[in-house]
Parts: structure tokens; sequence; C-alpha cells
């Protein structure tokens, strides 16, 4: 296993960089052995992919844990688990709390597998038996298009950094090569 990098934000969160998706799986696989000797009450966030479907029909709210059911069971072909879809949200803020004419509109669908969102970008879905064209999504100018790039796992800190011993147990886990009883 590679690690890219680690680097401390000054926010607290700790950045772990790996070099591929199985390296990634791989520390996540085993965070319960390392996760409380680098700091107690760390939260992990994992790396999502976003796409926007288009043409969506409105007449629903998003936000509303039924609705992620229903589209991933419409979409079966496509998506095979719930879990799957990490997240559903108009773009904008469109959809049916608005007093519009508007009958259609577009929805950003956020999933935890690229290899799930170039499928969603290949085949498209239906929502309400209505072909919603997908496309990749492209944050604003604002967002940080580098850090979107990378493989990353994020870490928050719940201290403002990791304790030099953390640190030490963290630069010895990278660099200590995996053994056949570990390596699963």
């Amino acid at each position: 296993m590679k690690v890219q990098g680690v680097r401390l934000q000054l926010n607290g969160m700790l950045i772990v960089n790996a070099l591929t998706d199985e390296d990634a799986g791989m520390i996540l696989r085993h965070l319960e052995a390392w996760i409380n000797m680098l700091a107690p009450g760390l939260l992990v966030s994992t790396r999502t992919y976003t796409v926007v479907a288009n043409f969506v029909p409105v007449e629903f709210d998003l936000k509303e844990e039924s609705v992620r059911r229903k589209v991933v069971a419409e979409n079966r072909a496509v998506m095979e688990r719930e879990e799957e879809v990490v997240g559903l949200r108009w773009l904008n803020g469109k959809g049916q709390g608005q007093h519009s004419a508007k009958r259609h509109s577009s929805a950003v669908i956020t999933v935890n597998s690229a290899k799930l969102a170039d499928l969603l970008i290949e085949r498209n879905i239906t929502v309400l038996r209505a072909i919603c064209n997908v496309q990749k999504y492209i944050p604003p100018p604002q967002s940080n298009v580098t850090a979107a790039r990378l493989s990353a796992i994020s870490l928050p800190c719940a201290q403002e950094s990791p304790t030099p011993q953390a640190l030490d147990v963290l630069d010895a886990w990278v660099n200590t090569p995996p053994t056949s009883a570990n390596a699963q």
C-alpha cells in the first residue's frame, strides 16, 4: 500500500491521499486498527462523486428519504444499493418549494463511487418514468478543484492538531509495509 501524502490543514482536518482506490479501500478497511491511536474522537469522511441529472420532474421533495429509495428502485440497472447514493438535492435550490410554473429542474446526485458516477453519465436515469440526462457536476468557481481531483480521505480532528505521538504513529503506519496478517 502506498500513500501519496498526509497533511494537516489549519482547521484541524487531516488529509490522507492514497495513490489508488485500492489503497484508499485498504485504509478504510483497517480504520479501527489505528484510528484511536491517531486521535480519539476522530471522524472519517470519504470521497464522494457528484453528477447532475437534468429534466427531473419537480413533483417531490428531494430531501425526503423515501424519494432516494424511489429513485434507486427505479434505476436498479444502474444503482444496486441505496447506500451508493449519498445525497440528492435540487441544483440552485429549485424544486417543489418554488412557486413557479416550472415542471422540471436539475438535481444534484452525490454517490460514493467513481465507477457509479461514470455509469450514471453513460446510461442516464429515469425519475417518475421521465428520462433524465446525466452529466458531470462542475462546481462553482469558488470550489477547490485541485482537492476534488485527488482520491482523498478527510479526517476532521476534534482537537486543534494531532499530538506529536499521534503523528509518529501515523508516520510509522504509513511507512510500514503490510504483512500477510494485516494485508487483508
